[in-house]
Formats: C-alpha cells, sequence, structure tokens
C-alpha cells in the first residue's frame, strides 16, 4: 500500500514548513494532504506562502483547525488519513505529540513520523546517560514510547527520522550558544575532533518524503538514520570562519565539565540547560549517538529527490539567508 492522505501537525515551523513544500511539490507521488492549525485564521494561502509556494499552486492543503487537547475533535480530523507527520519544536512537541499519537490511534492513521528528529536516543551511551540521570527526559521517553508500541504490534506504525544537527538552525539562531556567528565565539567538546553528523532542514523535509514513497513495510517500526555532511566542530568552526570571512573565538570544555553541569542543571530543575548540555555533550563527544554515519547512504532507493551539498556549500546558503533578515 501507498501512503498518499498525509495530514501535517506543525507546518508554520522551520521543519515542517519545508516538509509541506516537498509534499505539494512532488510530482511522482501526488499527495492529498491536510494540515492542522490550532488558528482559526490561517487558510491554505497562509502556509503556501510560508512554505515559499505561489498562491496560484495548483495543489493547495486542506486546513483543519483543531484543539489538539480536544481528543474527540482531534480523532474526527485524522480519520481517514494513511500517515500523520509531526513537525512540532520543542515544548510543543513535548505536550502534542502524545496527543497526537493517541488520537492516531483511534482514528486508525496507519503510520505516524513523530517530532523525534533529533540525535540516536536508543543508541547505548544515551541510553547509558538517560538512564542513570534522566529517566524522564522527553525525548527518552518518546523513543522508548515508539520502541514499546512496535514490540506490542500496535495497529499505527510508526517511522522515526533520525537527524543528528540540524546544521541551518543550530548556525542561524546560535541554539544551545554551539556555534554563534553573530557573537563570533563557539563552545566545542573536548579537544573539538570528534566526528558528527548533521543536515540542513532542505534536506531533512525530503528525506521525510523520500521515506514516505518507499513500500510501507520497508519503513514499519524503523528507525531511520539520515545525513548530509559529517565533520567535526574545529572542521566546522574553520569552515564558519572562511566562509563568513570572521574568526570565532572558541572555548574548549570537557565532557566531564559538561556532565557536571548537566547535573546541576537537573538537580535546579532547569530541564532546557539540561537538555541543551546533554545534546552537546552527546553529538560531541564521539561516543556515537551523533555520528549517524549510515545516514550518509540513504537514498530511499533512489527516493531521495535532493543532492547532498558539501559544507561550505551549505554554510554559504545559510550565511545569504542570515544577511536577508
Amino acid at each position: 500500500m501507498t501512503f498518499k492522505k498525509v495530514v501535517l501537525a506543525g507546518a508554520s515551523g522551520n521543519l515542517g514548513a519545508r516538509i509541506l513544500r516537498n509534499l505539494l511539490e512532488s510530482a511522482d507521488l501526488v499527495f492529498q494532504v491536510t494540515v492542522l492549525t490550532r488558528s482559526k485564521t490561517n487558510g491554505a494561502e497562509s502556509f503556501l506562502s510560508s512554505a515559499g509556494l505561489p498562491l496560484s499552486s495548483p495543489n493547495k492543503p486542506s486546513v483543519v483547525s483543531v484543539e489538539y487537547n480536544d481528543h474527540p475533535a482531534l480523532v474526527q480530523s485524522l480519520k481517514g488519513h494513511d500517515v500523520l507527520i509531526a513537525a512540532l519544536a520543542g515544548s510543543i512537541a513535548m505536550q502534542v505529540d502524545p496527543l497526537l499519537l493517541s488520537a492516531a490511534q483511534e482514528a486508525s492513521v496507519r503510520r505516524i513520523i513523530p517530532s523525534q528528529y533529533t540525535l540516536d536516543m536508543l543508541h547505548p551511551a544515551a541510553q547509558a546517560l538517560f538512564q542513570d540521570e534522566w529517566p524522564d527526559a522527553y525525548p527518552f521517553v518518546l523513543a522508548q514510547r515508539y520502541k514499546m508500541l512496535a514490540e506490542a504490534g500496535n495497529p499505527t506504525s510508526y517511522t522515526g527520522i533520525l537527524t543528528s544537527m540540524f546544521l541551518d538552525v543550530f548556525l542561524e539562531t546560535a541554539l544551545f550558544g554551539a556555534y554563534d556567528i553573530r557573537g563570533r565565539k563557539s563552545t566545542l567538546v573536548d579537544d573539538g575532533d570528534a566526528f558528527f553528523t548533521a543536515c540542513s532542514t532542505d534536506f531533512i523535509a525530503a528525506s521525510v518524503i523520500a521515506v514516505l514513497k518507499l513500500p510501507e513495510e520497508a519503513t514499519k517500526n524503523k528507525r531511520i538514520p539520515i545525513a548530509e555532511v559529517r565533520t567535526t566542530g574545529n572542521e566546522l568552526v574553520k569552515a564558519i570562519d572562511e566562509v563568513f570571512g570572521i574568526e570565532m573565538n572558541v572555548q574548549y570544555k570537557s565532557s566531564d565539565q559538561m556532565s557536571r553541569e548537566r547535573r546541576i542543571a537537573l538537580a535546579a530543575g532547569n530541564a532546557r540547560a539540561a537538555y541543551a548540555l546533554t545534546v552537546a555533550k552527546l553529538a560531541g563527544d564521539g561516543s556515537g549517538p551523533g555520528d549517524l554515519i549510515d545516514g550518509l547512504e540513504f537514498d530511499a532507493d533512489g527516493a531521495l529527490a535532493f543532492q547532498r551539498k558539501p559544507l561550505k556549500e551549505l554554510i554559504l546558503l545559510i550565511k545569504q539567508r542570515m544577511l536577508q533578515v
């Protein structure tokens, strides 16, 4: 069977808008797309605009206003769809993803792609960190939840897309303070020479659509690593310096120090800081959860209609976007 009727949550976000554009521009497989929105005023034209598509686009999404905590209404809005794609961020995903899953099960949606575009949270190094120090961490709990659902033979199957670093989001927003281009400073883990992988949001969106085009059984209850580039902290800083014509001030922080700071943040109830330190440590210490090397081979059996770009070319595109702001 083929996934054709798609419902998308989070279509106005960084990643969601790009997923929507790829869905609507797909030519070899035409998708019927429904967008969920909490706004009662946003119509199809608003989402076309945020996706960078002309308002005259022949393939427009249907738009359904929902309150995610209204379970019966949410179930009704999901009925008749083959797959639910969630592209929600941060605290919103933490609250809404479980509601979407519950409603998708009742609505008999065959597949869900959750808001779990991140490191490999079930990698042994990540499991050791979370199980010992932070067993109720949302991304870890979410990964475990879907694994258990798969093992229980749940009728709504899932596909997890593992991405490691969102390169453009990290650089454009100075996320977690790891690579602050405007402030010309960076904090690297240990000696900065550990490898990790990264993706642009354009690559992630194209990969999500490629996954939908694969045979249903090939991606059922699978966690699929994807990667556009593989680099190190030092290499990334050098590329930023060259492309932007600046010199970043680099601070090196040991993974042991980050672990201590992480425990202090947890003890103080500062979940945001603890999560930032967790991601930075696991992605930069070379332990594996952020180095999704198999993802460099991902092409969805030829269905991936996207050419990977080298690191400096990606940074140049990021520079052009930042200059437009």
